[in-house]
């Protein structure tokens, strides 16, 4: 029978699974976890502090699968743990699923991902820069993330590593984040209210006229105007002026029937 293990990167074996299986257990044992780790230093690209010039880093963060030194590993501490943590390649304990984090990463590809775009003008601290511009560039780097890929891509996993797919899950739910961080868009300003047409203004009522009383002012001490003078009569001819109009009234006189005189009763004695 041919049997595979699938720690070695599935390498066809004649050995008995009872064996495979001890051969397993002792590779994720606390022994066997730090000889990969050990492995992992050897690699060129992990014999470099991850964010310094720094040679022979002893120090590891589990959650972003790079080796550090032991001066950036106290600015990791700070970062808090829900970004970074930081363990000893020699001192703590260690866990298979963080063992294979950093088997799946490592610096060269964290590298390629958390400064991915940094900007030309940006300086990156040199060998023996001091604590405090160390710790700008680590936070921009991990806090802040300043310098994923824009398109979100993750670089690939080395060749031969034994990362599973929790390796990439945090990675890949940063490059979300960022997209969610990106801006949006302004909106477009919303147009303008149209004007309300200007109101039509109420015919102004002409005043009433004044109307002068007829009654006399009591504290007016002015002389009163005079009425106006009545049209004068027409004058017969023949009638003098000055004097009553005696002809016409002789005239109707002599017209008038004569009254008879009423005769008195008396009375019979």
């Amino acid at each position: 029978l041919v049997y595979t293990d699938p720690s070695e990167g599935a390498v066809p074996s004649r050995l008995p699974r009872v064996l495979l299986m001890a051969r397993r257990e002792a590779r994720n044992s606390q022994a066997g976890l730090k000889k990969r780790l050990e492995a992992l230093l050897k690699l060129p690209e992990n014999q470099i502090c991850a964010d310094c010039p720094t040679k022979q880093p002893r120090w590891a963060s589990p959650k972003l699968g790079v080796f550090m030194c032991i001066e950036c590993s106290g600015i990791h501490r700070n970062l808090g743990t829900h970004i970074s943590f930081v363990r000893s390649v020699n001192l703590d304990e260690w866990q298979v699923p963080q063992v294979e984090l950093l088997e799946a990463w490592g610096n060269a590809r964290a590298k390629a991902y958390y400064e991915a775009e940094v900007p030309i003008d940006y300086r990156i601290p040199p060998e023996g820069a001091g604590a405090r511009e160390v710790q700008r560039w680590i936070r921009d780097k991990y806090e802040f993330k300043r310098f994923l890929p824009s398109d979100g891509s993750v670089p690939e996993k080395p060749a031969g590593s034994s990362g599973g797919d929790g390796a990439t899950t945090a990675v890949a739910g940063a490059a979300k984040l960022k997209k969610k961080v990106k801006k949006k868009p302004a909106p477009a300003p919303a147009p303008a209210p149209a004007a309300a047409p200007a109101p039509v203004p109420a015919p102004v009522a002409a005043p009433a006229p004044v109307q002068q009383s007829s009654a006399p002012d009591l504290l007016d001490f002015s002389e009163p105007a005079a009425p106006p003078a009545a049209p004068a009569a027409a004058q017969q001819p023949g009638a003098h002026p000055g004097f009553g109009d005696f002809s016409n009234g002789f005239a109707q006189a002599a017209a008038a029937p004569p009254q008879q005189p009423q005769q008195q009763t008396t009375p019979d004695m």
